[in-house]
């Protein structure tokens, strides 16, 4: 055990900790829900890591997770972050020239829990329309992913965050403002209100918003509201593409289910692995640099 490995104080280490406290805290929900397979299972998630040090030809330095083991649950605080870092792997590979995306976000009124399912069937069955036209205008592919959080009140939040890939001309020739937006995303949810939208041209990290979690660890308050947030999601997916967009949808069917993917699978070996004991992780060298 290495107690005084760089990688204490890194970033990755930081998140890596705090997803694992919070997933044994929705381990604890489920057994007093009386899901002790869910508990047992979830307890058990990624309590072994393999870490590689990455250098890119820029020279920036910096840690990454190459392999674990996940329990595969979609409320699992560590499995979602785990799928933000495969998809962020997955856009970084595909995605390489930004000023040809915005960043969209559709939004529709709170909902109460319990309606999550129908509502967000209906925002899909609203998005299909929505690109329906808007790819005959400027619009060529796009990644869609669905967050949902909870208010204050305990209603549910969903929305979407879109990566959309546009034609090379849209600033020039065929730049559409926010309520060019707003209101074809009311028009396609045959909605009585003017839904709040948000559009931006991608900059720095934007790429990354469409990598967000299904569901916020935050939004796990209670037992009550991860039960019902587990029986409406069932089944839902978080991700979808569609048009020229590079990244394939076997790929992130494959995040979805917690798989690995191509791009993962060309990983060179570990450098140390780290283990989860008692409230913290503990570094053991795996392979020594050359």
């Amino acid at each position: 055990m290495i107690e005084s490995h760089p990688f204490k104080l890194s970033n990755l280490h930081q998140r890596l900790r705090q997803r694992k406290q919070q997933s044994i805290f929705v381990a604890k929900m489920y057994y007093e829900l009386g899901k002790t397979i869910k508990c047992e299972r979830m307890l058990n998630c990624s309590n072994e890591f393999y870490i590689s040090k990455v250098e890119e030809e820029s020279g920036l330095k910096f840690y990454s997770v190459n392999s674990w083991s996940q329990c595969k649950q979609r409320h699992c605080p560590m499995c979602q972050l785990l799928k933000s870092f495969k998809l962020r792997a997955l856009l970084k590979k595909s995605i390489l020239i930004e000023s040809n995306y915005l960043l969209l976000t559709l939004t529709i009124k709170n909902c109460e829990l319990s309606e999550l399912r129908k509502t967000t069937e209906l925002m899909s069955e609203g998005w299909s329309k929505f690109w329906k036209s808007a790819k005959n205008d400027c619009f060529i592919g796009y990644l869609r992913s669905l967050e949902i959080s909870v208010d204050q009140e305990g209603k549910g939040h969903p929305h979407y965050h879109i990566l959309l890939q546009t034609e090379e001309n849209y600033f020039k020739e065929k730049y559409k403002p926010n309520t060019w937006f707003s209101d074809r995303w009311k028009y396609s949810l045959n909605l009585d209100y003017t839904p709040i939208t948000w559009i931006s041209k991608v900059k720095g990290n934007g790429l990354m918003e469409c990598t967000k979690y299904i569901t916020k660890p935050s939004a796990y308050c209670n037992g009550k509201i991860l039960e019902i947030l587990d029986k409406e999601l069932d089944g839902i997916h978080s991700y979808s593409r569609g048009g020229k967009m590079k990244v394939k949808q076997e790929d992130l069917d494959k995040i979805e289910r917690g798989e690995k993917f191509e791009s993962q699978e060309r990983q060179g070996k570990p450098d140390f692995k780290i283990e989860w004991k008692t409230n913290s992780w503990n570094v053991k060298q795996w392979q020594l640099p050359e």
